[in-house]
């Protein structure tokens, strides 16, 4: 009777997880093709552009039993069209984008556990960084609370770059060490919500020999607002940076970040939009750092689609002042894209609030059957020389300019009903 009993249990939890569940299975490949001739810096006289073709292709499977266990695994394989040698025995470019697995402790608790994405509000501060083939994960926990009123996390995230038996050293560069933080969402009035976030940042140094390393912990506070009045959408955030800087030597942070931008339909196929940024920049002469770091947002999405600013780049730098308007215009399977942006440098830095040019990007969206879409971009920017003296490139050709293709396949392969 004892082995029966635990035969039934076997049943029914098996009825539970296949009959109350429901799974699937997305698919998505994307390729891009890019010529860049000045995309990220200036480029120089007499120096080829570059051209390549870049894919993604990713597998996602779910499983979701709402009464307990939610789970998703997603697969990727992200390369160079020629990256691997011909008949190579290894191939490096396959990999986990998330993995992780949701417990429902009630009907307002869930705990998240494993690698996945983090991204709130607008993504200034954590985004996916879906533009990047690769795109970004975190491996961590996330404890999340949702009710009516409001809505509440909390992650946890503990960095090592292998298993080791002494020391926890994290020798990955230009990673972090470990991150807490909290975010929390509500709506005080029916257009409008808002978010407050706090993040404890480590990053962990070194001094020049590597025989002593230290934790530096960072500190961003800040929130983020969406008004949604008839025809309008506004979106204003501020954040501030206190705590201490990534170096050795000891210094202190004091930066913050203010955006304001307003958009409107000015009719069912046209939309229109301007708004302004500013990212503090350090000082002369000042030991406190004053660069204001958006440490894991998709920052493509940000400050021009030519990537001069915060993409890889431009980190304890002079600053950005950022005024841009936008035209976007759809009908049917097209959309029409055009953003205008004009660059500074941030007050008080040593280019003394100098002008950094302008760029201008374009991008054309043709829908396609089976949630399929083609999009084209061109994007040009045009230098001065203050932008010669930031990126510190000497004889840069007239013309700086990035245009690239990309197909976008999303499908569901198969989807069961619970």
């Amino acid at each position: 009777m004892k082995n029966f009993k635990y035969f039934l249990l076997f049943i029914a939890f098996m009825h539970n997880f296949y009959i109350n569940a429901q799974f699937s299975l997305n698919v998505q490949y994307r390729p891009r093709s890019e010529f860049r001739d000045g995309y990220s810096t200036l480029i120089a006289q007499n120096t080829d552009p570059a051209f390549f073709v870049q894919h993604r292709g990713r597998l996602s499977f779910s499983y979701n039993n709402n009464d307990f266990l939610q789970f998703k695994a997603s697969c990727q394989d992200i390369r160079v069209w020629g990256n691997t040698p011909l008949l190579s025995t290894t191939d490096n470019n396959l990999g986990f984008h998330e993995f992780w697995v949701q417990l429902k402790m009630n009907q307002n608790w869930s705990a998240k556990i494993g690698r996945q994405e983090i991204k709130y509000d607008n993504e200034r501060i954590f985004g996916n960084v879906d533009w990047a083939q690769a795109a970004l994960a975190h491996d961590g926990l996330l404890l999340q609370h949702t009710s009516d009123k409001w809505t509440g996390h909390l992650g946890l995230v503990f960095n090592q770059n292998g298993v080791k038996n002494n020391t926890t050293f994290f020798e990955l560069g230009n990673n972090y060490k470990t991150f807490q933080y909290i975010w929390l969402n509500f709506k005080p009035f029916a257009h409008m919500q808002q978010s407050i976030l706090f993040l404890n940042n480590g990053i962990q140094v070194a001094n020049a020999s590597k025989d002593s390393t230290n934790t530096r912990f960072s500190q961003t506070i800040g929130t983020f607002i969406k008004l949604n009045p008839e025809k309008w959408q506004i979106e204003g955030s501020a954040y501030y940076q206190f705590g201490e800087a990534a170096f050795w030597n000891k210094n202190t942070l004091s930066a913050y970040e203010l955006a304001l931008e307003a958009s409107s339909s000015l009719s069912q196929n046209i939309k229109v939009g301007v708004g302004y940024e500013i990212l503090s920049g350090n000082k002369t002469n000042d030991n406190t750092i004053h660069a204001f770091t958006p440490f894991f947002g998709t920052n493509h999405k940000f400050n021009g689609w030519m990537d001069y600013y915060y993409v890889g780049n431009h980190i304890n730098s002079v600053g950005l002042q950022d005024m841009y308007a936008n035209f976007q215009w759809k009908k049917d399977a097209y959309s029409f894209n055009i953003n205008l942006h004009q660059f500074f440098t941030a007050k008080g830095n040593d280019f003394k609030e100098g002008n950094l040019g302008n760029e201008l990007d374009f991008s054309l969206v043709r829908l396609l059957p089976q949630n399929t879409k083609l999009v084209l971009g061109y994007s040009q920017y045009f230098k001065n020389t203050e932008t010669e003296k930031l990126k510190n490139v000497s004889n840069p050709k007239s013309s700086q300019s990035w245009i690239w293709a990309m197909l976008d396949i999303n499908f569901e392969a198969f989807k069961t009903e619970k």
